[in-house]
């Protein structure tokens, strides 16, 4: 787990809470703003998510470029 997936998943957390405590005091700001604070964390979290999940593809593409390109192939040369 990365900053960004953890830092992301506290902030929908403190989101529900905020949402909760709104509800209970029919404080519908507060409400709306545990809403969109756990709608931010789900943001942070999914590029979290999305940062771990390609995290070794930079290495995959120069080998796929590498054997990709027949031009510079010296056994095709010649």
């Amino acid at each position: 787990m990365n900053k960004d997936q953890f830092k992301g998943r506290i902030k929908q957390a403190k989101g529900r809470i905020k949402e909760v405590s709104g509800k209970l005091t029919r404080d519908k700001l507060m409400e709306k703003k545990g809403q969109a604070q756990k709608i931010g964390g789900r943001i942070l979290a999914g590029y979290g998510d999305f940062k771990e999940d390609t995290r070794g593809y930079d290495d995959l593409e120069d080998d796929i470029r590498g054997y990709g390109d027949f031009r510079h192939d010296p056994q095709k040369s010649g």
